[in-house]
């Protein structure tokens, strides 16, 4: 049987409609990539190194792994990142896919691709497999190099217990965690023997992560195949102790990252937010406002004259006009305050530090409510953006937003994106139609799916990553 069909029949009862997206997009077999990777240059492409499956892939369990795990950095938006990749980046990547992967198919013949292929009693390559034995209904057992008494360890004790269990770890965890022991262990390290560590650059990934692996070149062939992995991963069942904040359908995280306050974006913003806003005229007492003072001229001396005509008179001139004054209800211009919609999927996590700053310039003009957007809608208030909550998913839905406009009457909106949000439906096309729409464009952004619908639109001017 050759590499493409083991690649059609490796997945389980059919019931996670890959196998329909396989005949979508072209499975090649190569050797220019150590195991497999996913190509964007044009109609995407599924590339797998054949000797590769022969040595470490050659059942139809550690084959279907394989490919799911290459496919979950496409939904969970890795490849699309705003920022240059490091070797950190993609240890951490892959510690959250295998996690997510293992709890999906916790035996053995799944998992067994990453407990054959890493070495477990090497830090921090452990952290890439389930322990030996590891099952769903019971505590993580530690691996041997955590074991021992050093430094930090008992934080990589928590960390790891809970990457395997049904708390679940957030990519802040391991990026909290690891950038200091990398430090800490350039240098001997008291308790633990040299010969059980590896730099991170050094160890052999699953996937393509090198300097030979694919660019997405073609943004709508990415695009494409983001939604309908996106599409198909938010059918899938939903599994009884999901892994906390690792971007599928109800698995929400929350984290802090520290905002960048600046003014760059702000008459951006503030264009784009005017061109948008609903404007109207309403009574000014319905607001709280006082009356307003009117002035008249009339051919009767008022109760309450000018202090003019009064010294005229006194001197024995009669005007021909009196000035007078009254007061009377006004009507003011009302400004509704717009809506933004702030996009925090994975693809913009490298500047979403920025991001939060530039909605924050707007100041006054945007509705107290900014709703963060990813594969559900979630609402925060100012106070909260302004100290850097964020709640995500990691993926992209158009139609949270789509929904979540029409449940609420929305009629003036601002898009915070890099335009990644999927293609329109008809419905959805009639719905962003109706609604006075603007989109704020990160500097690499896919302008198409919103194209049709946005009446104004800008990029914004970022600067740095994200600090989280």
């Amino acid at each position: 049987m050759d590499l493409k069909s083991q690649v059609f029949d490796c997945f389980p009862a059919r019931q996670y409609g890959l196998v329909k997206l396989l005949r979508l997009a072209d499975v090649v077999e190569t050797d220019a990539i150590p195991s497999a990777a996913v190509e964007c240059a044009g109609r995407p492409r599924l590339l797998i190194n054949p000797t590769f499956v022969q040595q470490h892939a050659s059942t139809p369990e550690k084959l279907f792994v394989l490919i799911l795990h290459e496919l979950y950095h496409v939904i969970l938006g890795h490849t699309r990142g705003l920022k240059p990749v490091t070797p950190l980046d993609n240890f951490v990547f892959d510690c959250v896919i295998n996690a997510l992967i293992c709890r999906q198919f916790p035996s053995s013949r799944y998992t067994s691709l990453f407990t054959d292929f890493y070495n477990g009693s090497v830090f921090p390559t452990c952290f890439l497999r389930p322990p030996a034995g590891w099952t769903t209904d019971k505590a993580a057992q530690l691996p041997s190099v955590l074991k021992g008494s050093f430094k930090g360890v008992e934080e990589l004790r928590r960390i790891y217990r809970n990457l395997y269990s049904a708390e679940g770890a957030t990519y802040s965890d391991l990026y909290s965690l690891f950038p200091k022991l990398i430090k800490q262990f350039s240098k001997p390290v008291k308790g633990l023997s040299r010969t059980r560590v590896v730099q991170i650059e050094n160890i052999d990934l699953l996937g393509g992560h090198g300097e030979e692996t694919p660019a997405f070149e073609n943004p709508l062939g990415e695009d494409f195949l983001h939604t309908a992995l996106s599409d198909i991963a938010h059918d899938w069942p939903t599994q009884t102790s999901p892994l906390k904040g690792q971007g599928l359908k109800g698995f929400l995280s929350e984290k802090t990252i520290s905002v960048t306050n600046t003014n760059r974006n702000k008459a951006l913003l503030s264009s784009l937010i005017s061109r948008v806003a609903a404007v109207g005229d309403v009574l000014s007492d319905s607001l709280g406002t006082g009356q307003a003072t009117v002035q008249y001229q009339t051919p009767v001396r008022p109760l309450a004259g000018a202090r003019r005509d009064i010294v005229q008179q006194a001197l024995g001139f009669r005007p021909l006009l009196f000035q007078g004054e009254t007061l009377h209800n006004t009507r003011q211009q009302y400004i509704e305050p717009v809506h933004v919609y702030l996009d925090v999927s994975g693809s913009v996590e490298g500047v979403l530090d920025a991001l939060y700053g530039a909605v924050l310039s707007a100041g006054t003009q945007v509705h107290p409510q900014i709703h963060l957007f990813s594969t559900e809608v979630h609402d925060i208030r100012i106070s909260q953006l302004r100290t850097g909550k964020v709640f995500s998913t990691g993926g992209t839905r158009i139609d949270c937003v789509a929904r979540h406009i029409e449940s609420n009457k929305v009629r003036n909106a601002l898009l915070v994106t890099d335009g990644f949000v999927g293609k329109l439906t008809a419905e959805q096309l009639k719905l962003f139609s109706q609604v006075r729409l603007a989109v704020a464009y990160t500097p690499k952004c896919f302008k198409e799916p919103l194209a049709k619908v946005a009446r104004h639109t800008g990029v914004l001017s970022l600067a740095g990553g994200a600090k989280a």
